[in-house]
This record gives C-alpha cells, structure tokens and sequence, in this order.
C-alpha cells in the first residue's frame, strides 16, 4: 500500500508542471526571442559582406565618395536593427493584448460558475 501512494507524487507532480507550462506562454517566448537573434544575425553577416546593395561601400575608387558610402551603410544597418528590435515589440505588445482581453473573460465566467 506504501508503493501506491508513491505512484500519485509523481503524477500529482506532472499535472502542476503541465498546469504551469500552459499558463505561461514559455514557447511562445523562445521561438519569438530566437527568431529574433536569428534576424539580427543575418542582418550583421550582410553588413559586414556587404552583400546586398545598400551595405556596400567599397565598389568606388573615390576614397571621399567610398567613406560617404561606408557613412550610408552604417545608418542602414542601424536602421535595420532598430526595425528588428520594434518588429520584436510590437509582436510581444500585441500578444500581451490578446492575452489581457481572454483573462477578463475567463474571470467572468469562473465567476458565474462559482455563483450558481
């Protein structure tokens, strides 16, 4: 009979793991927070090849003309990196919304339950 009560810990256990990993939006979190690395990785690689055009700043043979191009690159990239980082808000200000506007209802409804 000691063995049985041994054998709830465990589940009692993975039914509050499983109740907290649902409550909060931990996957969610990590695939935007990755993906969000992954975008400023990609755009520091094509600054520092130059791969897409307005990251180059080395075709001209004119040093004057080359710095005001290597000046248009480095605002570029900050640009960019800023739009990442505002793209990366914005996603998690709009899921914060959503989430604000469900709770209100689930209180609602828990409280109607709770009533009758």
């Amino acid at each position: 009979m000691l063995w049985l009560t041994f054998c709830y810990i465990p589940i009692n256990f993975l039914a509050y793991l499983l109740s907290v990993v649902t409550s909060f939006p931990f996957q969610e979190n990590w695939i935007s927070a990755n993906t969000t690395v992954e975008s400023l990785e990609a755009e520091q690689e094509k600054f520092v090849l130059g791969i897409t055009p307005s990251y180059r700043c080395y075709d001209s043979a004119d040093e004057s003309q080359q710095q005001q191009k290597a000046k248009e690159a480095i605002e570029n990239f900050i640009t960019q990196v800023n739009n990442i980082h505002l793209n990366q808000l914005q996603a998690v200000t709009e899921s914060q919304k959503k989430e604000e506007k469900t709770q209100p209802a689930d209180q609602s409804t828990q409280s109607n339950s709770q009533q009758s």
